[in-house]
């Protein structure tokens, strides 16, 4: 398996670019992680990365926000919506940026950040200004993570082989210690 995506990172790369764009257009924390990842052992150009990343989670966004007005029309859905979304628009009229940046580091709460903004009709440009500052906070700190974290991978891999012979000695002595116990608790029992 590791042979067959070195073999389409080196022959595939607009490809891969292509893929982490689109990638990011639905969600992105995983796929920006890993590409930064890759960038970091020189499989992937770093500022090929930023660049597929950066629009990609751009003009999702945008589609979230169109999304969430076209979702807005419809009145099942904003009567239901309105129930649990008081907090998100009342942060969205407050301080649009601190909601937009804090709801891309919040699991499960960008998409619907970004979807409110389109319902409640917050203005487009006033919107992706200050999108546009987050996701390149966002991509930063994501990014700079999946990057760092490579370095240290290679520090923790030596360490793996001990923890591996650890973990195989403990069920080894799990294995044996309960082997022991239950020969000795079968005599027990015999000898009553």
């Amino acid at each position: 398996m590791d042979r067959l995506l070195i073999h389409f990172l080196d022959n595939y790369e607009l490809l891969v670019y292509l893929v982490i764009f689109l990638a990011m257009v639905i969600e992105g924390d995983v796929i920006l992680f890993s590409s930064f990842f890759l960038a970091h052992y020189g499989r992937l150009d770093l500022t090929g990365v930023i660049l597929a990343s950066a629009a990609g989670a751009l003009i999702g966004n945008a589609l979230w926000y169109q999304f969430g007005k076209y979702l807005e029309k419809i009145n099942f859905v904003e009567k239901h919506a309105k129930k649990f979304s008081g907090l998100i628009d009342r942060q969205l009229k407050g301080n649009l940026f601190r909601m937009i940046l804090l709801s891309k580091f919040t699991y499960g709460l960008h998409h619907l950040t970004i979807m409110r903004a389109g319902a409640t009709k917050v203005d487009f440009v006033r919107y992706f200004k200050r999108d546009f500052i987050a996701t390149l906070i966002w991509i930063g700190v994501v990014g700079g993570m999946g990057y760092i974290f490579s370095v240290s991978i290679l520090i923790l891999r030596h360490y793996f082989r001990f923890t591996q012979a650890i973990i195989l000695l403990g069920l080894l002595g799990i294995a044996t210690s309960s082997y022991l116990f239950s020969r000795a608790g079968k005599k027990a029992i015999s000898k009553e």
